[in-house]
């Protein structure tokens, strides 16, 4: 999110837009790209709720992940559920297990 900040262009939007242009690589090599409408959606949920804003109703009190069933999404979005709380438990933004 910070480099938005540090991005040309004299809007918002034209910074956004040129950030989702960008890949990334993260510690291991790998590259990312993101698109304009995820890094605005993270932008805004760092403006409002700070930078551990997640919400809870994909996890249940253990940590564990629930199913679509339970949270009543699609698979598709399921699974990039699933792949954010991997990838922020990684990043010890969450924890494995709550105790």
């Amino acid at each position: 999110l910070g480099a938005i900040d540090f991005a040309p262009g004299n809007t918002f939007r034209e910074r956004v837009l040129h950030v989702s242009s960008t890949t990334f690589t993260d510690e291991d090599g790998h590259p990312h790209a993101f698109t304009w409408k995820t890094i605005e959606t993270w932008f805004y949920r760092y403006k409002k709720w700070g930078i551990t804003a997640m919400h809870n109703k994909a996890r249940s009190d253990k940590g564990k992940i629930r199913s679509r069933r339970i949270t009543g999404t699609c698979r598709r979005h399921q699974n990039q559920v699933a792949v954010a709380i991997k990838r922020a438990r990684e990043m010890a933004l969450l924890p494995y297990v709550n105790r």
